[in-house]
């Protein structure tokens, strides 16, 4: 509920342009964004549009189909996607040698491949792509590589040879033997890279892998299981299909190391429901930040309440409550299953950003500058253009200031929860009290810190992101000393911290005059005020008056 004047009624015009100016940004990072990914819908790790273009084309051939193998015990097709640890085997020191991107000597990787039939009996064509991870977390160094192979599904072994996406000479070398090899009587690859002696070029810190795979056997009512369907789809994975999984080395002659790995599929559905937890909680927060905004709206609705604000502190939160907005859109861009669920989010912030946060500055603004009857409409249209304009240039410049400090992402959110500093500043220096109620004032700080300390304190989260329990730390106890500061400045002054000495003069009411026997009269009861009492107050003008009196006044 709003309460304006009808002379500041000129300003819902520009509230509801500010309003759709925003959604037009949301909609052109949409449109950006899926622009970018549109090609990713749906998958959850990073493989380029022209590689699935290039593997689609090279893949005339039909996808291999499960077949009830029970002699042998292994599955016919193994397209799916897995995950698994890798360590370095045997001595380390060899890794010094070379320039090895990683700091670690274990990790995770991730692979999605996708088997296709040949013209050779036994054997089937694999083509997909593997990520290594310095580690466990998607935030870790990652080195990214080409897979091709063959899968020999009567003795479940998966021979693979990895090409660097760094090294464009490899990848095209392996993209023309592939195209060869659909219509090959023996899959050659990867011991024909070999052959070619194009492994003897490849630049320090470009390893090229050999991996090697044996699945392990199936019961005979798995694979009865998988003979009903013809490929178990990772992004609708059913309790009662069985899991294929992987043992294996990976070994590069080029860097002189050996790594022993193991795989499972990736169970998507778990991703999936910690995401949609994650989603449920952020709605109800955001529905909690909308009824603490009302509230701190309606208590400072006059023209002096409104003026005690900080519009750098509320302009703070809508820029966090924008980006979140977008986080959110992007989100559910890139994971078709999660769609809908993460724009419900998206769409609770941009209204607090565009409909609470936008009108809250805006009153405040109309309140630090009282309308004269005789203001032209163009100078206060002049004045709100660049209230709204440097809004956006601070969006604007947020994005730029992060992607120049690249990994330093940690600074930024420091920065951005710095979002009371400006309230401290405002009431020092302007020397008011009470600007935000505390129950708005903990209730926000509260509810925005749901968020960081997901990412920053959960192992588990979904986007897998390494945990930093020292910067939740330091984020808690920064978040909460501002707002310890602002209650201490409620009760105990405004500048409480400041030392006297650096404190500018400041006229006192209180100090005692002579009346040399002359009665003074209060100009406001017109009664006597007795100068033996110490209950009157002298203003800059030495006009008298009792103290009760002037403060009621």
């Amino acid at each position: 509920r709003f309460v304006v004047e009808k002379r500041w009624a000129p300003g819902a015009m520009e509230g509801r342009r500010a309003a759709l100016a925003a959604l037009l940004l949301a909609v052109l990072w949409a449109a950006l964004v899926a622009g970018v990914g549109a090609e990713q819908v749906g998958k959850p790790f990073d493989m380029s549009a022209s590689i699935l273009e290039e593997m689609e084309a090279l893949s005339s051939l039909p996808m291999a189909e499960e077949e009830l193998t029970v002699r042998y015990g292994f599955p016919r097709n193994v397209s799916d996607i897995y995950r698994g640890e890798w360590v370095i085997d045997g001595d380390k020191t060899s890794m010094l040698e070379i320039e090895w991107k990683f700091e670690k000597f274990k990790g995770q990787y991730l692979m999605h491949i996708t088997t296709r039939k040949t013209l050779t009996e036994g054997e089937d064509l694999v083509m997909g792509y593997v990520e290594l991870r310095d580690g466990s977390y998607s935030t870790d160094e990652v080195m990214k590589y080409r897979v091709f192979g063959s899968y020999t599904w009567s003795a479940g072994q998966l021979l693979l040879g990895a090409v660097p996406l760094s090294n464009t000479e490899l990848v095209d070398a392996a993209t023309k033997i592939v195209k060869n090899t659909t219509q090959a009587e023996r899959i050659r690859f990867p011991d024909e890279l070999e052959s070619l002696g194009l492994y003897k070029n490849v630049p320090e810190g470009d390893c090229p892998l050999r991996l090697s795979f044996q699945v392990q056997p199936l019961t005979e009512n798995e694979l009865r299981h998988l003979a009903d369907r013809s490929i178990v789809d990772p992004h609708h994975r059913r309790p009662e299909d069985p899991l294929i999984l992987l043992e294996g080395t990976a070994s590069s002659e080029h860097c002189k190391f050996h790594l022993t790995t193991d795989g499972e599929p990736v169970i998507l559905a778990e991703y999936y429901t910690k995401a949609l937890h994650y989603v449920m909680i952020v709605t109800f927060m955001s529905f909690l930040q909308m009824g603490l905004m009302a509230y701190q709206i309606e208590a400072s609705n006059t023209q002096a309440g409104a003026s005690k604000v900080s519009m750098a502190a509320i302009g703070m939160q809508a820029v966090i409550d924008s980006y979140i907005c977008l986080f959110h859109l992007s989100i559910g861009i890139f994971i078709e299953a999660t769609l809908n669920a993460f724009i419900t989010a998206s769409f609770f912030k941009f209204v607090i950003f565009s409909v609470f946060e936008m009108r809250y500055l805006l009153l405040i603004w109309k309140a630090r500058r009282p309308l004269q009857a005789d203001t032209p409409w163009d100078a206060m249209r002049q004045q709100l253009r660049v209230l709204y304009t440097r809004i956006y240039i601070a969006l604007i410049g947020g994005f730029l200031l992060l992607y120049s400090l690249g990994g330093m992402v940690s600074l930024f959110v420091f920065v951005l929860y710095s979002f009371w500093v400006p309230q401290i500043y405002c009431n020092a220096s302007r020397g008011v009290r009470y600007a935000v109620k505390p129950k708005y004032l903990i209730g926000i700080s509260l509810t925005r810190m749901f968020i960081p300390m997901y990412f920053l304190l959960c192992p588990t989260n979904f986007l897998h992101i390494e945990p930093d329990p020292f910067l939740a730390q330091c984020l808690c106890l920064w978040v909460a000393f501002q707002v310890c500061v602002l209650l201490l400045q409620d009760k105990y002054g405004p500048r409480f911290f400041i030392p006297k000495q650096l404190l500018p003069l400041k006229y006192d009411y209180y100090h005692r005059v002579d009346f040399q026997d002359e009665e003074k009269e209060c100009v406001i009861c017109m009664c006597a005020v007795e100068p033996r009492e110490a209950n009157y107050m002298i203003t800059p003008c030495d006009h008298i008056f009792h103290s009760t009196c002037l403060d009621q006044w």
